[in-house]
């Protein structure tokens, strides 16, 4: 099949019904059906779009073409509760097979501005962490090749992600943000969506202990199975970075670092977590400076700890958590170390 025979068959279903329809037949594949069905849970297997004929190119060169279209009105046509959302769709060629890609724009209909929040879509996510976020231009973008469903939005550091906004503000830190990215995978039942960007920043100096380096912002949907069995959704808005220690080989080695961010606006706190991989040894000088302002030799410069220092050069680190405040004074609220031989 050709992308002219695509076209084709496309503008003749436009001037029959107004409206055009994918599914293995159109498209001579063998796993549209299958791919709709499991990525826009339709369980029809097949894509209903509005599109005028005139949008359908006759005579076609390149290897692509795009066609400006629109989700049907009935919400039995569309998928996830979107109806009648500005949409475009760009149908490729590899080799002999047919690709296409969706996108829609969730909060715009025939140019006019809607509203959109991911409850309206997800009905479990209604009032939770999600429908929080303050987005701008939010897509959903269906794709064949690679297969898959991703959202993408520019979004605000507000709510849940406001202890980020106040901690790069202490911090003197701008952020430069990246989109709200990720795939929405799962099943209707229990929707699995991950989501993150960059804030754009190098390091944060959190008080004098602990820089953290290329911080990310993210949120996602997972489940924890309750006694009775039953899965309970669990909404996490988190923070990623990494922090650099060096190794009993002298070799300075990136560590994942993960947060967990506070709901209040008034009280925000971050909890960081380091936990490196096995077999993480270094210096206890260097595990110090987690710890304390001021080197492991000062702690162990005088008294009876002075004969400790030889037996304690050489540690695991096995976990360490630092609790803080991000409001302006960046206090330490706890923290705790566990290292090993």
């Amino acid at each position: 099949m050709t992308l002219q025979d695509v076209a084709d068959r496309l503008r003749q279903q436009a001037k029959t019904a107004a409206r055009i329809t994918l599914n293995n037949t159109v498209l001579d594949r063998n796993d549209i059906n299958e791919l709709i069905a499991r990525y826009l849970w339709r369980s029809e297997g097949n894509l209903i779009l509005v599109a005028s004929p005139s949008a359908i190119p006759e005579s076609l060169s390149g290897t692509s073409f795009s066609v400006d279209v629109h989700l049907p009105e009935r919400a039995s046509d569309s998928f996830l509760n979107l109806c009648n959302r500005d949409a475009t769709i760009t149908f490729t060629c590899s080799g002999n097979t047919i690709e296409f890609t969706l996108v829609v724009d969730l909060t715009l209909v025939k140019k006019k501005p809607v509203s959109w929040q991911f409850g309206n879509s997800f009905p479990q996510l209604q009032g939770d962490y999600f429908d929080e976020l303050t987005l701008s231009s939010p897509q959903l973008i269906f794709s064949t090749q690679p297969k898959q469903l991703n959202f993408s939005s520019e979004f605000t550091l507000s709510q849940p992600f406001d202890s980020i906004a106040q901690l790069l503000k202490a911090t003197d830190n701008k952020a430069s943000l990246s989109k709200l990215e990720g795939l929405i995978q799962g099943s209707k039942l229990q929707p699995e969506i991950a989501l993150k960007a960059s804030l754009g920043v190098n390091m944060v100096h959190i008080s004098t202990i602990i820089t953290i380096k290329s911080p990310e912002v993210g949120i996602k949907v997972s489940y924890d199975n309750t006694l009775e069995g039953i899965a309970s959704l669990v909404t996490v808005p988190y923070l990623t970075a990494s922090v650099d220690l060096t190794n009993s080989k002298g070799q300075s080695m990136p560590l994942k670092i993960t947060g967990a961010l506070s709901s209040s606006s008034q009280f925000p706190i971050i909890s960081l977590y380091v936990s490196p991989e096995a077999q993480f040894s270094t210096n206890i000088d260097k595990i110090a400076s987690l710890v304390v302002d001021s080197s492991w030799d000062t702690v162990l410069s005088s008294g009876n700890a002075v004969a400790l220092k030889d037996y304690l050069s050489l540690f695991g680190l096995k976990q360490y958590n630092l609790e803080f405040s991000a409001q302006e004074d960046l206090s330490i609220l706890s923290s705790y170390l566990c290292i090993g031989t």
